[in-house]
């Protein structure tokens, strides 16, 4: 009985290492099947976001096309009907290709790569950086927003960070300096986040706005008013206030369609009271001057998929043409000033500094994502 008792325990003992090194074994196969799913996935989304922006590309084009016959007429029939408020002329220009027009009184622009870095992801980042929303604190300092690892960052003039990021709970698009020492931040999901920087750049949320429409890019009309370019609105370009007061441009009439996110994006230079607006597909920029509703309607072999605008030295604009890998810089007449070949590829949004000495660069559409940072210089044009 007790040989019997032992063979059993023997017997008991071989079973229990047997299951104990297929756990084993299982266990090393799951977290192997994990990691290569993981991989998989990667790819696979990396191939899915490829394949979807070229499909909205291909369906915004084709969309564009066909609202450009109605446009003209569109704001034709607006104006015999005496609507009050409407576009009193449409001007189309066409800019001959490959020219640049000179003028007495705005600057060509000069510029010069300072620096340049690749971004990297962080210990506790789960994708890739992509920067869609840049600006800069009047004491020079960058502000970044990282959409897909939902963060605000801040960035020394060596493009160090600084302090911690602020992690939000949804993605984040833009961002516009407005004080300071405290951002807004336009959010996927209808609302506008106000953030402030403290002197050793801890960000902290300090409230909230909600908005009717979807907001993509941001800028400061003024102390009180924000800009902001809408998608999925028939309104591609509304006025918010600081408290979230919502209102529109009475007196402009845009085309007749609506965008994707990322299709269109807005600055404001207040000096010439003039809305400007990127249509990426149509690959197209709008002049409005928003006191008279008069529309300038730019476009050039040179300017090919427009994406961020901003204002640059002398109440110019700056283009960041993503198809031509360039800078462009116009007058609010639409006249081409100067082309500039920046050192990244498809280049996607762009900032000045306070004083507008410096510009920003960040690029999309690319695996390598990079930022750059370059000096500006004001060439004046012979009379």
């Amino acid at each position: 009985m007790i040989h019997l008792l032992d063979a059993a325990n023997n017997t008991l003992k071989k079973v229990q290492n047997i299951a104990d090194k297929s756990l084993n074994e299982m266990q090393v196969y799951l977290k192997q099947c994990k990691k290569d799913l993981k991989s998989h996935t990667d790819k696979c989304k990396h191939e899915l976001d490829d394949h979807t922006s070229k499909c909205t590309k291909a369906i915004d084009g084709h969309a564009s096309k066909a609202v450009e016959s109605t446009y003209e007429h569109s704001c034709k029939e607006m104006l015999l009907l005496g609507s009050e408020g409407a576009v009193e002329s449409v001007e189309t220009d066409t800019v001959d290709n490959g020219s640049c027009a000179a003028s007495a009184t705005s600057p060509q622009l000069k510029m010069e790569l300072l620096l340049s870095t690749d971004l990297q992801k962080t210990g506790d980042e789960d994708q890739d950086p992509f920067l869609t929303g840049l600006d800069f604190l009047p004491d020079g300092k960058l502000v970044a927003i990282n959409n897909r690892n939902m963060k605000c960052i801040i960035m020394d003039n060596r493009l160090q960070r600084l302090g911690t990021p602020y992690k939000f709970k949804s993605n984040p698009d833009d961002v516009a300096c407005i004080s300071q020492n405290k951002v807004a931040v336009t959010m996927s999901n209808k609302t506008i986040c106000f953030l402030t920087v403290s002197p050793k750049y801890f960000i902290s949320l300090t409230r909230h706005i909600n908005s009717s429409s979807y907001v993509d890019s941001i800028c400061m009309m003024n102390k009180s008013t924000m800009l902001g370019s809408c998608y999925h609105d028939v309104r591609p370009a509304r006025m918010i206030s600081i408290d979230g007061t919502e209102s529109d441009f009475v007196k402009v009439v845009y085309e007749p369609k609506t965008y994707n996110i990322g299709g269109n994006k807005c600055t404001f230079v207040a000096s010439k009271n003039t809305l400007v607006m990127t249509d990426r597909f149509a690959h197209t920029i709008f002049f409005f001057d928003v006191g008279t509703g008069v529309a300038r309607i730019i476009t050039n072999t040179t300017i090919q998929e427009p994406r961020g605008v901003c204002v640059g030295l002398g109440d110019t604009v700056l283009v960041s043409s993503m198809g031509t890998h360039s800078i462009v810089q116009l007058n609010v007449k639409g006249d081409l000033l100067s082309v500039y070949p920046v050192d990244i590829k498809n280049p996607f949004n762009l900032c000045t500094s306070t004083d507008g000495t410096r510009l920003a660069i960040t690029n999309g559409g690319v695996r390598l994502k990079q930022l750059c940072l370059y000096t500006i210089q004001a060439n004046a044009p012979q009379a």
